[in-house]
């Protein structure tokens, strides 16, 4: 007895076949309805309805599952619908499946890597930008003209080390994400070329080509990311470890405040007496 095969594609490489059933169905799956569903995901997919074609994928699964289904469900949230974390998700469904084929794995498992570090990156930049400014220590009060000169003020000897510390943590930690930016950027404009060479134009006929260009446009993110994050960390810490006030005698007090820039933001650095 023959089983029914059946050629579904994944959402990003129109010309990429997959056999979506290797084994027999089991009892109570409906094939035939499972490759008509998917069939009209496809169709959906195409004419740009992604929730639609989402939803008829998820029917499609349940009418026969085939791990192949997984994976296109993964592509949609990962390319049309950019939900990253149900994206991971539906790639470690399609890599712990029973029925997966070696070029898909490693392409499911590559994006799950490439989209954890997109997710990093951007929590990253998210808790560096919210992260309040240190608060300028306080001044000392007037003193009257006949009183005996104040002694120098401790917190600036006690506070120094610690924004040194802060300084250099930031600043490493700014490397990292300059390194990881040319990092993803070397290898973004690898893979770009690459893709230039399958395709012409706008147009790619070829499965590894439409591949290539995506895993650019991803490597490009996360390398922008990176340098920007990074940038604004090395900053930072350079910043804290150079006005890290030293003990003294001198009663003047640094202060670092946030401002508000056009096209983006910065530090106020002043002093006060």
């Amino acid at each position: 007895m023959k089983y029914v095969r059946s050629l579904l594609f994944a959402c990003a490489c129109s010309a990429l076949p997959v056999t979506a059933f290797a084994q027999p169905p089991s009892q109570g799956h409906d094939v035939r309805q499972s490759e008509q569903l998917a069939q009209q995901a496809y169709e959906a997919n195409g004419r740009g309805e992604y929730q639609a074609a989402l939803n008829l994928y998820q029917q499609a699964y349940k009418a026969a599952p085939a791990g192949v289904i997984l994976f296109n469900i993964a592509n949609l949230y990962d390319k049309r619908l950019k939900d990253r974390d149900a994206a991971i998700d539906y790639y470690k469904r399609y890599i712990n499946s029973s029925d997966t084929e070696a070029d898909l794995v490693k392409r499911a498992s590559d994006r799950v890597v490439a989209l954890k570090a997109e997710k990093e990156a951007q929590q990253s930049a998210s808790t560096t930008s919210q992260k309040p400014a240190p608060a300028p220590p306080p001044t000392s009060a007037p003193q009257p003209a006949n009183a005996t000169e104040a002694p120098p003020d401790k917190d600036n000897g006690e506070s120094g080390p610690t924004m040194r510390a802060v300084g250099i943590t930031l600043g490493v930690v700014g490397l990292v994400g300059v390194g990881l930016g040319a990092g993803f950027g070397i290898s973004a404009t690898s893979k770009a070329n690459r893709a230039n060479e399958l395709c012409t134009g706008s147009e790619c006929r070829s499965p590894e080509g439409v591949s290539l260009t995506d895993d650019a446009r991803t490597a490009a993110t996360i390398s922008t990311i990176g340098f920007v994050a990074g940038g604004a960390l090395l900053a930072s810490g350079v910043v804290l470890y150079l006005l890290a006030p030293s003990a003294s005698k001198s009663a003047t007090t640094t202060r670092i405040s946030p401002v508000a820039m056009p096209g983006g933001a910065g530090l106020y650095l002043g002093k006060a007496w």
